[in-house]
């Protein structure tokens, strides 16, 4: 009966070779965090799909953290491709995934870059083997940044305009990894007594005996649903509406040139059969700005997250506050169900105090924050359960939970409910929340993905949220909803074609009356269309136009459109890739965002208002191919970057014609690759 399974599944699925990869969900969750203002220099993603195309995920060995690693797949996904695995044995061929339920083609073609299959066990490596015998890699990067309009920049910065990139990594499997990062952002200075500004390292061991992780140096934790510690990209509301649930490994090693959110110390994992302990302590500095009060004592008003230290003012706050981070999860996991206990304590070298404004009443203050939960998750049939309940030091609560349902093969449900007290705090931490940081919220989500026929898919969203108290720029307790809807047709496996169209109601401050600002509706809407077509191996073309209306008091348009093109062919040592892009906006609240990449690892994010338009040039040059004379240069991968940007940067009316100079600027970045 299987062998027939498998002869169907080739006939009716003939393009599950399509490389089409995913990059584009993950681009989304990128661009939706920078609407709601929450910027990231993180790029472990990037890293983890660049690592994904060299190594595939073996389906056959693979288990659930290795399949959540991918970041494509629901948790409801993972357990129905295991339980499959379990009852049938190993795949025969990729072509099976299609029996797997809630497997559709579309998803498919998404993974088959990032997968293999294989039906033989990888032999046990020794662990001096596994230090000598990985691949090394040295990246070095240089950009800068040019300036060409009369603007004048009062900042003074103490270093180059030069930005520096320094990384080293070696990796041995999913066995051992270890690497060092130097970086210096624009503005910093080079030749200080510490040499570069920012350092971080690592090393990551795996896989040893009852050992299951180690990890010594920078590395990232990520606990239950984000309610006490999640640090790095965490899932947020996009077009994939399956993806409500967090899942990934507690502990991570950290190799980006983020400066903010990542642990410095020591952490490991312990398993034994369906038992696990982790335990983790960190101790790092913390650019903060110091104010003291009228008895002369200092404290903590807030936190730098930027990451910059160009100036004195920014020099000033650099390393002043130390924080001991401490932790620990105790989890119990069967095939179908989990469990777990999080337990995190940080403390701080001085006593946060962030103001006296009604906003900041439920900030929390003192010198340390205390924070416990229970995190849970389970599988029965076609349903998939989880969440997480968290309380404070002073037991304020907060609740997350979300089921995943299969209702049909081509109809898939997503509920998530979150309840988080206005008192409630906590620091690094980000769960599915509208805010930045789970606290004064109360909210429904309903998601819902229906495959009309095989190449077509419909997927929306509806998010009902409340704040309880204050927020900042609202000056009573307020509302709102997020309306989503997405149409994704691909009539070949050359063409992808999606509209979309999303609506989110917030209610903010209006005018003053009498020294109280009235709170009103804010409405922002957006319409998106997006063309790709593959004309051939080589070379892909896409198109998006977007226009945002945004309504206040008055209402306000905004315009943005591009033109891709990519060359990539498997006979030339190079690929090029470039974007022409314009753009014109009524003013920034309605703005338009849109992720750009430069070279390997790299990307920008900028908000675009005003009116002007930009361009953008990558070219990459592989030298294994040509470099027959130069064996030096054999491992070596080269990439140039080119942009430039003419806007006008004035708040005009959607409609006006262009009646100011343009102002430009430009960037130029230059990477080197050197792997062995």
């Amino acid at each position: 009966m299987r062998k027939y399974l498998f002869i169907v599944c080739v006939v009716c699925f003939k393009s599950v070779y399509s490389q089409q990869v995913y990059e584009q969900e993950l681009e989304e969750q990128i661009e939706s965090r920078a609407e709601r203002e929450e910027t990231t220099d993180d790029d472990m993603w990037m890293q983890q799909l660049q690592y994904f195309r060299k190594h595939p995920v073996d389906l056959n060995a693979a288990n659930e953290e290795d399949l959540s690693q991918l970041q494509v797949l629901s948790a409801l996904q993972i357990q129905q491709l295991l339980r499959y695995r379990t009852l049938l044995g190993p795949l025969i061929h990729v072509n099976e995934l299609q029996a797997v339920p809630g497997w559709s083609p579309a998803l498919i073609r998404k993974i088959i870059p990032f997968v293999t299959l294989s039906n033989q066990s990888s032999p046990a490596s020794k662990l001096l083997s596994a230090f000598n015998k990985g691949n090394y890699s040295l990246l070095v990067r240089v950009s800068e940044k040019f300036n060409n309009s009369e603007e004048i920049d009062n900042a003074v910065y103490e270093g180059s305009p030069q930005y520096m990139q320094f990384r080293f990594k070696y990796r041995y499997g999913n066995l051992v990894q270890y690497g060092f990062v130097a970086e210096k952002d624009a503005g910093e200075k080079f030749f200080t007594r510490s040499g570069i500004d920012f350092y971080s390292f690592h090393l990551f061991l795996q896989h040893i005996r009852f050992v299951k992780r180690f990890v010594l140096g920078d590395f990232t934790i990520k606990m239950g649903q984000g309610l006490v510690q999640w640090q790095g990209m965490s899932n947020k509301k996009s077009s994939s509406v399956l993806f409500i649930k967090q899942q990934q490994e507690i502990i991570n090693s950290y190799s980006s040139v983020g400066e903010i959110y990542f642990q410095r110390g020591a952490a490991f994992t312990l398993a034994s059969g369906k038992w696990e302990f982790t335990s983790f302590i960190s101790r790092r500095k913390l650019s903060a700005h110091i104010d003291r009060d009228s008895f002369g004592n200092a404290h903590i008003s807030s936190f730098s997250t930027t990451g910059y230290h160009r100036t004195e003012s920014e020099l000033a706050q650099k390393n002043t506050v130390s924080r001991l981070v401490s932790g620990c999860n105790i989890s119990f996991r069967s095939s179908l169900s989990h469990i777990g206990l999080n337990v995190v304590r940080q403390n701080f070298s001085l006593p946060i105090d962030k103001g006296n404004e009604p906003y900041q009443r439920f900030a929390g203050n003192g010198k340390y924050i205390l924070n416990g939960s229970i995190d849970y998750s389970f599988t029965y049939q076609n349903v998939h359960g989880f969440g997480e309940f968290a309380v404070d030091r002073h037991f304020n609560k907060a609740w997350l939970s979300g089921i995943l349902l299969t209702l049909d093969k081509r109809l898939d449900i997503s509920l998530l409910f979150r309840s988080i007290s206005p008192s409630y705090v906590c620091m690094d931490a980000s769960a599915f929340t509208e805010n930045s940081s789970p606290s004064n919220e109360r909210g429904m989500y309903y998601g819902m993905r229906v495959a009309l026929f095989p190449s077509c898919t419909l997927e929306g969203y509806v998010d009902f949220f409340l704040f309880p108290w204050l927020k900042y720029r609202v000056d009573a307790p307020s509302g709102g909803n997020d309306f989503f809807l997405q149409l994704a047709w691909q009539p070949s496996r050359k063409v992808e074609i999606f509209a979309r169209y999303k609506m989110e109601m917030k209610e903010g401050n209006g005018e003053s009356t009498n020294g109280l600002a009235n709170v009103i509706n804010n409405k922002r809407r957006s319409w998106r269309y997006q063309f790709k077509w593959e004309l051939n191996k080589a070379i892909t073309l896409a198109n998006r136009l977007e226009v945002s209306r945004y309504t206040s008091s008055q209402s306000e348009y905004g315009a943005l459109s591009y033109i891709d093109l990519q060359f990539k062919s498997t006979r030339k040592p190079y690929r090029l890739s470039g974007r022409v892009q314009t753009f014109n906006t009524a003013g920034y609240d309605c703005r338009i965002y849109s992720l750009e990449k430069g070279v390997l690892f790299e990307y920008a994010i900028p908000a675009y208002s005003g009116k002007g338009w930009n361009y953008f040039l990558n070219v990459n040059y592989d030298f294994k191919r040509r470099a027959r004379r130069y064996l030096f240069l054999r491992p070596t991968e080269c990439w140039i970057s080119w942009s430039q940007i003419f806007s006008t940067q004035t708040k005009l009316a959607f409609n006006l014609i262009n009646a100011v100079p343009l102002k430009t600027k430009a960037s130029i970045s230059f990477q080197l690759l050197y792997s062995f």
